[in-house]
């Protein structure tokens, strides 16, 4: 059975009916303890629900709904989404979640399936009510600072560095890597782009969203096909009662 040390978490605050949508992800990228990534070790996707759980827990988020393909775990999360690869895993919440906590207890659930870290990125918009926030999630520098604990309480890992991306008087982005991977040269590494669009013409916008959603009894193809072909059958048979 799981345990997460939860006694930072325990703080609630009332619902003021304001909702902060900007999302926080977390993405941590692990490697077996040989170094290598083969591919027929399930890694991650091997965590029981009851880890999951437990790490949604500590994120202030509950799993809704789960996805699979050959790739990947894709939970909808009351918060957003988890994603869950064999040796990666990208957790996104909003609102007043608290991603952070999150960490050290990932590390230890990826330790006890022979995983350790190979590279975390943490990374944030800036809030419009940073004072709404849970700990350890009020402010940049409250973040800085619990990541700078747990680093210096023995997880060496978490030696990172923290970025501002963007004017400070405006819209700007909060970043955090530590990244602990052996590459063979600096050609072979990972490219990823965030995009922010902020006051978009409503037409460009239509673009990014749909208000028309397929109705859930909707018939799938096969069931159209056996629709289709049961009236064929059935004017068939009063074709032939006519013609008798």
């Amino acid at each position: 059975e799981d345990k997460a040390n939860t006694s930072q978490n325990n703080d609630l605050r009332e619902y003021t009916g304001i909702f902060e949508g900007p999302e926080k992800t977390l993405e941590v990228c692990f490697r077996t303890t040989s170094g290598s990534t083969p591919p027929s070790n399930p890694g991650l996707r091997s965590l029981s629900r009851p880890s999951l759980d437990s790490i949604c827990n500590l994120a202030k988020c509950t799993i809704l709904s789960v996805i699979r393909n050959k790739h990947l775990d894709a939970y909808v999360l009351s918060e957003s989404s988890l994603f869950v690869y064999p040796y990666m895993l990208i957790l996104k919440t909003c609102g007043t979640t608290t991603l952070l906590l999150v960490l050290p207890h990932l590390m230890e659930l990826a330790s006890s399936i022979g995983l350790v870290m190979d590279w975390v990125g943490y990374s944030r918009k800036n809030l419009m009510m940073p004072e709404a926030q849970l700990f350890p999630q009020r402010g940049w520098n409250e973040e800085m600072e619990y990541l700078r604990t747990h680093r210096e309480s023995g997880n060496r890992d978490l030696r990172g560095n923290g970025y501002t991306l963007g004017p400070v008087t405006g819209d700007h982005w909060f970043v955090w890597v530590a990244d602990r991977t052996v590459r063979e040269d600096v050609v072979g590494t990972d490219r990823v782009i965030n995009i922010m669009m902020f006051d978009i013409d409503p037409t460009v916008r239509s673009h990014f969203y749909t208000s028309r959603y397929k109705s859930s009894t909707s018939p799938s193809p096969d069931d159209k096909k056996d629709t289709d072909e049961k009236n064929d059958t059935d004017e068939k048979n009063d074709t032939d009662e006519k013609n008798d």
